[in-house]
């Protein structure tokens, strides 16, 4: 998967990249996030050859990416941004990469800040430098200096500069940056390609095949004419449960309660949260607002004076107000110089009902609704505050309001210690107030066909070190202290299900919920994860089996947190389908369809194999049902009993798509790799002995569709790390 987007990302043309790009966090990056800037990960070589860089030298040495992002913690006592293990002997040594690596922002100041590994920030730079750290994120303006200070002491020459520049302007070649654009036919993609229709039907296919069905007891797909319809749960009218973090921002979204509202348009649907948990103010979406000439969005007047008297400095349409990192950017004059602002336009709701208004970030704020002056706070004030302004509004859906918003923001720009704050947390958001209660839930089910609740959890809960106050019971600065559905959540499914109605789980999350309560009593779950901006309409599809789900789990459903070891050992020792024996709630690899599998005439390339060859696996499958469907085979080995060795490890996996009573034949073509394992020493070599392949629908199990096959490995081979 990883070089699936590394070599889309990078496009195909032999001379240009389209982009560049950049696995991260290198390497054995994971948690707890309060450490991640201090923790120095004491792990086995078989462990990091075996299980932390797999990936990576997939992406590097198959993908070809063209860079690599060093992580902020330590491995077995060196910084991994001055790691002479990861970066010398394993990167550049072993896998002969030819990129540039970039620091994770502000890892050179732990070099020595937090690590302790130096004692001053020149010596981090220094040493970085040489051990093939490239380029420095450098949020703090601080580092810099180190480097110019260890140059002048002779700790960097200008031959070790001149190496990191050569990385570095290759790679700016290599994006066409200094040739005519005619030449670089990645020039020639509008930027409309970023939001073509073309592109929105992909990131709904996207989201269409990322459906995971958990259980089913043949409540779904939904019948037709179903007559009343109630949607619970506080992510079925969220934005931000379809987009994750570190992400773009699409013009447009379907939510969930939207998809379900378009797909089931003879049906009578009901919305109700049922409780507050996650149902929190977002940004006042892009389709809401209008400018006067009709386009959507507001038009936005940056001035340079304080009382925004002259021409604007820039005029231009901004879609929404929500400016930060991670979303729409100021003026880059604006967000440097300071500025003041004006938005104009027309607010519309997409639902009748009381809403309630908040604009976020510090700064001077005027703001109009219909002629009306509902904030009035003209104070300069210091840009890192986060004054908060909040009103309610009564719409009707449809209604149009003259809208006008006002913004002052100066001050100690050029001081900041992260120059673009100056926009952080300036948005404009709302939430449609009412019904956040489990009564009000269970009010709204009594008389429906079907409940379906859309829960689970959001990027805010699970994203970068957020370390809020405001966190609800189960998470730490972004970490997960419980895998549990979060208690509101869990009241409100319990009290759903005592209704007597029949009732389906739509999950949102980016991480795995031990859903026990639910896998018992719901009637049907479906994991969605943060499925993108079509993922509303992907969510009602596979509801009304318009789309037949056939997504697999990427991880491990735990049933409890307890069934593993400490977060902070990062040994792989009772962890995953791979060294992970006990029982689980869904295995990795299993997901649900509405059709049914049979695979057949399972045939090796040879029962005798010499270690070092490639070995070919083919096998028919066979769509048995009367729906036309997907289906994922995936091939799993198992290993001669050695130490070290893994229960099993998935090899390759290859999606299908077969009409009702057609069969296909597939062939897995193993390389050596494929075949090995990894020694307790930390080698990599193909194992003498017998060799057993699964291929089927799941992982090895009662009822798992598949079929089984064995060989005799001959020798052995000690493969290249």
């Amino acid at each position: 998967m990883g070089v699936a987007f590394v070599t889309g990302m990078q496009g195909d043309d032999p001379k240009y990249l389209k982009v560049l790009a950049t696995p991260k966090h290198f390497a054995v990056h994971s948690g707890p996030e309060p450490a991640r800037h201090t923790i120095d990960v004491q792990i086995s070589k078989h462990d990091i050859e075996d299980s932390y860089l797999p990936a990576f030298r997939a992406a590097v040495v198959e993908g070809k990416a063209g860079s690599v992002m060093c992580a902020y913690n330590a491995l077995n006592g060196e910084p991994d941004c001055a790691s002479s293990f990861l970066l010398e002997e394993t990167l550049r040594k072993d896998w002969q990469f030819k990129g540039y690596v970039v620091s994770d922002c502000a890892a050179i100041t732990d070099i020595y800040g937090q690590h302790k590994y130096v004692k001053t920030i020149e010596e981090a730079a220094a040493v970085s430098m040489k051990r093939g750290t490239d380029l420095d994120c450098d949020f703090t303006q601080t580092e810099s200096a180190g480097y110019l200070e260890a140059l002048k002491k002779g700790d960097l020459s200008e031959g070790d500069i001149d190496r990191s520049l050569r990385r570095l302007f290759t790679a700016r070649f290599r994006l066409g940056m200094f040739d005519p654009p005619a030449l670089v036919k990645y020039t020639n993609i509008p930027f409309s390609e970023n939001d073509s229709e073309a592109n929105r039907s992909l990131a709904l296919e996207v989201a269409r095949q990322s459906m995971v069905l958990l259980k089913n007891d043949g409540t779904l797909p939904l019948k037709k004419g179903i007559q009343k319809i109630a949607v619970i749960g506080p992510l079925g009218d969220s934005a931000s449960a379809l987009l994750g973090n570190y992400n773009g921002m699409p013009s447009r979204e379907t939510t969930v309660i939207e998809g379900i509202r378009a797909q089931f348009k003879e049906s009578t649907v009901s919305y109700v949260p049922g409780t507050k948990l996650l149902h929190t103010p977002f940004p006042i979406p892009r389709k809401a607002f209008t400018t006067d000439s009709g386009q959507p969005g507001l038009t936005a007047e940056y001035f340079a004076s304080r009382d925004l008297s002259g021409r604007p400095e820039t005029t231009r349409i901004d879609p929404q107000i929500s400016f930060g990192f991670g979303v729409d950017r100021l003026p880059q004059w604006a967000e440097l110089n300071g500025f003041t602002a004006r938005w104009s336009g027309e607010l519309s709701a997409p639902e009748s009902g009381t809403y309630s208004v908040v604009l976020t970030g510090g700064g001077g704020a005027r703001l109009w609704i219909d002629d009306k002056l509902l904030i009035d706070d003209w104070r300069e004030n210091d840009p890192a505050s986060q004054a908060k302004r909040t009103f309610t509004l009564q719409l009707s859906k449809g209604d149009r309001h003259r809208f006008k918003l006002e913004y002052l923001r100066f001050g100690q720009i050029k001081n900041l210690e992260f120059p673009r704050r100056l926009t952080a947390g300036v948005q404009l958001l709302w939430t449609r107030e009412g019904g956040e209660s489990v009564a009000q839930a269970i009010e709204s089910v009594r008389d429906a066909d079907v409940v379906i609740a859309v829960v689970g959890i959001t990027a805010e809960l699970e994203s970068e070190e957020n370390c809020s106050p405001d966190l609800p019971e189960g998470f730490n600065c972004g970490d997960r202290t419980s895998l549990d559905m979060p208690k509101p959540e869990e009241d409100l499914l319990e009290a759903a299900r005592a209704a007597g109605k029949p009732l389906v789980v739509v999950l949102m999350s980016g991480s795995a919920l031990s859903v026990n309560w639910a896998d018992k009593n719901a009637n049907a779950i479906l994991q969605a994860w943060y499925p993108g901006e079509e993922g509303g309409t992907a969510v009602a599809q596979t509801l009304a089996g318009i789309n037949n789900p056939a997504g697999r789990l990427p991880v491990t459903f735990y049933r409890s947190v307890h069934d593993l070891p400490a977060f902070a050992d990062y040994r792989m020792d009772g962890r995953t389908y791979r060294y992970y024996s006990g029982p689980v709630l869904y295995p990795f690899g299993y997901g649900l369809s509405y059709s049914c599998f049979r695979y057949s005439n399972l045939k090796l390339s040879t029962k005798l194999l010499d270690a070092g060859s490639p070995l070919f696996a083919d096998v028919e499958v066979e769509n048995i049902s009367r729906l036309k469907g997907d289906e994922v085979a995936e091939l799993y080995e198992s290993f001669p009993e050695k130490e070290g060795v893994p229960i099993r490890a998935l090899r390759g996996f290859q999606r299908v798509t077969l009409a009702p009573g057609e069969k296909k034949k597939l062939r897995f073509a193993l390389s050596p790799r494929d075949l090995s394992m990894v020694n307790v020493d930390g080698s990599r070599f193909v194992p003498a002995g017998q060799l057993d392949l699964f291929i089927g629908g799941a992982q090895p199990g009662e009822h798992v569709a598949g079929l089984s096959g064995s060989l005799i490995i001959r020798g052995t081979r000690k493969l290249p790390d």
